[in-house]
């Protein structure tokens, strides 16, 4: 079995940098070390970076959440609660 060498492209807003292993029990699904383009790294699966599942390490959704706090007051105070039990438990 050949073994794809994603190194150098791009997946949304992550950049594959190297192999990382495969996952934990056996798994034939190689692991990536990824740069997203908010300049963290992020460890992902081969499929996830095809599936389109994974396009970031998390900023990506975080920004559009920040965003959307202003538009729904509801929606808003959900998330504010979310933090204050965040830092809470911080």
């Amino acid at each position: 079995m050949t073994v794809l060498d994603l190194t150098g492209q791009r997946f949304g807003w992550l950049t594959v940098r190297e192999r990382r292993g495969s996952q934990p029990g056996g798994g034939h699904n190689a692991l990536w070390l990824c740069i997203c383009a908010c300049g963290a790294e992020h460890t992902v699966a081969t499929d996830s970076l095809q599936a389109g599942n994974t396009q970031s390490c998390g900023c990506k959704f975080r920004r559009r959440v920040a965003s959307m706090r202003g538009r729904s007051r509801r929606f808003g105070d959900h998330l504010d609660a979310a933090d204050a039990r965040e830092d809470a438990t911080s």
